[in-house]
Order: structure tokens, then sequence, then C-alpha cells
């Protein structure tokens, strides 16, 4: 949150006349979807790929399973 603040901050001390001087902080907000996606995607990759997730659970047991040999004769 720190990082948002300043970056508006920032962008209103150092170009506030920039363009028609609305410019700071559009290009702030570009600025934040960057660093939001810096931090929201990486927490999204754990949540999947964890050994606690269910999704690897779940293609764990599935792996066990179709490596298990069928006890049921098929003709």
């Amino acid at each position: 949150m720190v990082s948002i603040a300043m970056t508006y901050l920032l962008s209103y001390l150092l170009i506030p006349t920039v363009g028609d001087g609305t410019l700071w902080w559009k290009l702030s907000t570009i600025i934040t979807c960057g660093t939001l996606a810096g931090a929201i995607i990486p927490e999204l990759v754990k949540v999947f790929t964890s050994t606690n997730s269910g999704h690897v659970r779940e293609v764990v047991t599935a792996s066990r399973e179709a490596a298990r040999p069928s006890t049921s004769s098929r003709a």
C-alpha cells in the first residue's frame, strides 16, 4: 500500500504539468496495476502449486490411481 501511495505522490511531484495536467495520475494508475499484478500473481501461483493445495492433491491422487494395476478384468 505504501508503494502505491508513493507512486501517486512522486508522480504528482515530478510530472504534474505533463500533458494536460492529468497525465500524472493516469501514469500512476498504470504503474499501480503492474505493482498489484506483481504482488497478486505470485500468490495465485502459490495457491495452485503448493503441496497442500487441493489441486495438487487431485493431480497426485489421479496419478497414483492411474499407475495402479487394474483389479477388474475386461473382456
